[in-house]
């Protein structure tokens, strides 16, 4: 027999709809999305982005910008709830074989998928969205080296 009390506390989950959510349109060339809405005096903001790049330099430009973004928010004075960001990576790879020797070679870019959610209080909804929109901008404009093909195993 369990003894346990139940707890008094009641227990608060909000389920969010899509149509919960304001959609911020850019053009087909922004290879990104961002989505906001306000709750209970919280700006939420969900972001997603995919592009070609070489997996290793994204993470450290997401690292750096993640930093500037936090930097900028508490220059504002906005109070960070919490902000996180997933990547998920895909890489091509074609192994061949003619004879006794396996040749691999590596796609140039890897597809890379990363996702972000930031819950911030004290700043308005639209300049939070302004300021995750700037970084990744400046994240797709910040591709530069590609990684080289792969040789022979």
């Amino acid at each position: 027999m369990n003894m346990r009390k139940k707890s008094s506390i009641p227990k608060y989950q909000k389920n969010f709809n899509d149509s919960d959510f304001k959609q911020n349109s850019f053009s087909d060339s922004v290879p990104f999305q961002v989505t906001s809405k306000t709750e209970t005096s919280a700006a939420i903001i969900s972001a997603e982005c995919t592009l070609l790049a070489d997996h290793n330099q994204m993470a450290a430009l997401l690292c750096s910008h993640l930093e500037k973004l936090a930097e900028q928010l508490n220059e504002k004075g906005a109070f960070i709830g919490h902000i996180k960001a997933s990547m998920d990576v895909h890489t091509l790879n074609v192994f061949s074989l003619t004879d006794k020797t396996v040749n691999q070679v590596k796609g140039k870019s890897d597809e890379i998928t990363f996702n972000l959610a930031a819950i911030l209080f004290l700043i308005e909804e639209q300049e939070a969205v302004k300021l995750v929109t700037d970084m990744l901008k400046e994240i797709t404009n910040n591709q530069t080296i590609e990684p080289e093909t792969g040789g022979v195993i």
